[in-house]
């Protein structure tokens, strides 16, 4: 998982020092200690946290990915996809939201899942549909972040 701050416009995590002060090497943005500080303690905040289910890209093609908090989920798709696939989801929705941060994709792009929330998947070993809660589920996952299921499969 991916520990830095990331840019609140453009969600890079790579910063320059210019002038004394830390900016964005891909948009320019001067980002403030404050804002970085802010960053880091909500990110730390969420790893304190206890597991749940996150849905990604529920658009098209949805994961389901078990973590500890929406940015660790966004991680483990970037590992998953590519960091170029998940920088094009951000473009695509910048181009519908001018003025979004990363945090506002982030916030669109993966939904937390309630833990009561039912949830059907087909198990292969058994060969038939296992309808569940999100919270029963949970139970049986022992390794976080990880891969729960696909839409397509």
């Amino acid at each position: 998982m991916n520990n830095a701050a990331y840019c609140p416009a453009c969600g890079t995590t790579e910063f320059k020092n210019e002038n004394g002060k830390p900016s964005c090497t891909k948009c320019g943005r001067i980002v403030t200690e404050e804002e970085i500080a802010a960053d880091i303690k909500k990110r730390f905040e969420e790893l304190n946290t206890k597991e749940k289910m996150y849905a990604l890209n529920e658009d098209s093609v949805a994961e389901y990915i078990a973590a500890t908090s929406k940015i660790e989920a966004l991680d483990y798709c970037e590992d998953l996809w590519g960091k170029d696939v998940v920088e094009q989801y951000f473009n695509e929705f910048k181009e519908e939201n001018p003025s979004g941060t990363y945090e506002d994709f982030i916030e669109d792009f993966v939904r937390e899942m309630p833990e009561d929330e039912e949830f059907s998947l087909w198990n292969d070993d058994i060969g038939k549909v296992i309808v569940k809660t999100i919270g029963e589920f949970l139970k049986d996952i022992t390794e976080f972040p990880s891969h729960f299921a696909c839409s397509e499969y």
